[in-house]
C-alpha cells in the first residue's frame, strides 16, 4: 500500500480536482484506491456524495471527527478507519471514501492543545501521540488497499501533519504563478523540519510504538495552465521554468478548463471518466490520464 497526501498552502490550486480524478484512473485500472478529506469544506466529500445525503446518512457518524474525537478525550471505545468507510461506485468502478467533516476545524485545535507536557519526555511523547493518530489508523489498512490518497487542507496544521506522517510521498499542485510557485519551497522545507523533529523526538522517547517517518515528496503538478497555439501562454512558462531550476519533478500540466471541472461534482463523475465525445473534453482527459499514468510510475503502483 502506498499513501501520498496532496498539499498545497494556498487554495484554489486543484488539490480536490487531482485527487479525485487520479482515484478513479488507479481505481480503473484494478486497484484498490481509498479517498482521506482531510479538508474541512469537504470538497472531496461532496464530490462524489450529495450533500444532502451526505448530512442524512454520513454526518452524524461516518466522518473523520468520529475517528478523531475519542483519540483526543482518551477514550477507550476507539473507532477504527475501516468503520467509517464509506463505499463509492462511480461508472462501475468502485473506491473507498473517508468524510470530512466542518468540525475538523476544532479538532485541529483541540489536537494542538494535546502537545504539551511538563517536562521534555512527556513532551517527546505527546509529540507523537497527536502526530500519528491518521498513520496508525491508515496502517490497519494496509492489506486492503494499493493506494491511499489524501486531500490535504490549505495550511500546515497538525491534521496535515497527521497526513504527512502517514504518507509515503507528498504531491504538491500549484497554479504556475508567483504566490503559488513560491510556497513550494516552504512548504518542502516546513516538511523536512517536521520530520526531522518527529524522528528526533522516536530517538529520545525510544518506544518501539513509534518508528521514524520519511516522506518524498513526489513533484509538482502545474494547474489551470492557460494555452495558445498549443502551448503554455509565456507567463506560466516562466514559472514552469522556475520549478524546473529549483530541480523538483516536474509532471504533465493540467490546463484551465472551469466549466468542465466545476461541472463534475454536481454529476459525481470526475472528469477523466468522461465520454470523449466532446471535442472540448478529450484535451482535458488525456491530460488527467497522461498525469495519472506518469502519477502510477513515480508512485510505483
Amino acid at each position: 500500500m502506498k499513501v501520498v497526501s496532496v498539499i498545497n498552502y494556498k487554495g484554489g490550486v486543484g488539490k480536490t480536482t487531482i485527487t479525485a480524478n487520479i482515484a478513479a484512473f488507479v481505481a480503473s485500472k484494478g486497484k484498490r484506491v481509498l479517498m482521506i478529506d482531510l479538508d474541512p469544506q469537504a470538497n472531496l466529500t461532496f464530490s462524489f456524495i450529495n450533500n444532502v445525503i451526505w448530512e442524512e446518512t454520513y454526518a452524524e457518524n461516518k466522518t473523520l471527527k468520529n475517528f478523531f474525537q475519542p483519540v483526543i478525550r482518551e477514550n477507550p471505545q476507539k473507532i477504527s478507519l475501516d468503520s467509517i468507510i464509506i463505499p463509492i461506485e462511480v461508472d462501475g468502478i468502485k473506491m473507498g471514501l473517508i468524510s470530512s467533516h466542518l468540525e475538523l476545524i476544532s479538532i485541529d485545535t483541540d489536537l494542538a492543545a494535546c502537545l504539551g507536557g511538563p517536562n521534555l519526555y512527556i513532551l517527546n511523547r505527546n509529540f507523537l501521540k497527536t502526530h500519528n493518530i491518521l498513520r496508525k489508523g491508515i496502517t490497519d489498512l494496509r492489506s486492503r488497499y494499493d493506494l491511499v490518497l489524501i486531500d490535504c487542507p490549505p495550511n500546515f496544521n497538525t491534521v496535515v501533519k497527521n497526513a504527512l506522517a502517514a504518507s509515503d510521498f507528498y504531491l504538491v499542485p500549484a497554479k504556475m504563478d508567483y504566490l503559488s510557485t513560491f510556497g513550494i519551497e516552504q512548504l518542502n522545507k516546513n516538511s523536512e523540519d517536521f520530520v526531522k523533529e518527529h524522528n528526533q523526538c522516536v530517538a529520545s522517547v525510544k518506544d518501539n510504538t513509534f518508528t521514524e517517518i520519511s516522506p518524498r515528496m513526489l513533484g509538482v503538478v502545474p494547474t489551470m495552465i492557460s494555452i495558445y497555439g498549443g502551448e503554455p501562454i509565456q507567463n506560466n512558462q516562466h514559472f514552469i521554468n522556475r520549478v524546473k531550476q529549483d530541480h523538483y519533478h516536474l509532471f504533465p500540466y493540467l490546463r484551465e478548463n472551469t466549466n468542465i471541472h466545476s461541472m463534475a461534482p454536481l454529476r459525481g463523475v470526475p472528469v477523466i471518466l468522461s465520454e470523449k465525445t466532446n471535442p472540448a473534453v478529450v484535451g482535458v482527459v488525456e491530460e488527467l490520464e497522461n498525469l495519472s499514468q506518469k502519477f502510477m510510475e513515480k508512485v510505483g503502483i
